[in-house]
């Protein structure tokens, strides 16, 4: 009586195990496809088949260590769901909160939508999260001239052009610069 008792637990416990692999399996082709598409720029183009196959139960994080709640809630907020994207990419923040990237996107989001103290107020967060990024130095930077600090722009320039040595620290400078020239 007792040995099939515990036959039957181990039967279960092996079918239960099966199931959970099965599920991560899957789960780890889903980011491996929206990493892919998140590399070639057209996130946005998920099919709803896809879309509604993703699971974000897993706090898992991509290769490149963005959370794969971030990605999905970049693509919602990109198409069809602002809410639902930012509760993705706050939710993804809590798995990643050192990378910035869920800042990052909601930055991006409140400056398209033109809510000018969020846009800062997340560019802010992103920026001090990771500031060699070029994606934060940029948000940043258009954070600054918004709020027509060009000073501390001059003296963020300072800074992260002996950190990071790409031209296109100067290109991101010199454009901010530009513009804000052009609207005077």
């Amino acid at each position: 009586m007792q040995k099939n008792s515990l036959f039957i637990f181990a039967i279960i416990i092996s079918f239960l195990t099966l199931i959970s692999n099965y599920k991560v399996y899957h789960a780890n082709i889903n980011q491996f496809t929206a990493q892919i598409l998140l590399s070639q720029g057209s996130l946005n183009k998920m099919s709803p088949e896809f879309r509604n196959r993703i699971s974000t139960n897993y706090p898992t994080l991509t290769s490149t260590t963005i959370p794969f709640k971030s990605l999905v809630g970049t693509f919602w907020v990109q198409n069809d769901s602002i809410v639902k994207g930012l509760d993705l990419l706050r939710e993804g923040n809590k798995d990643n909160p050192y990378l910035g990237f869920s800042d990052a996107m909601t930055a991006q989001l409140y400056d398209a939508i033109g809510i000018k103290d969020s846009f800062i107020d997340y560019a802010r967060k992103a920026y001090n999260k990771l500031p060699n990024a070029p994606q934060h130095y940029v948000l940043i930077s258009r954070a600054l001239v918004l709020d027509d600090k060009l000073d501390s722009l001059g003296i963020l320039f300072d800074e992260i052009k002996t950190r990071v040595k790409d031209n296109q620290v100067f290109k991101i400078y010199l454009a901010a610069i530009l513009n804000q020239t052009n609207q005077l």
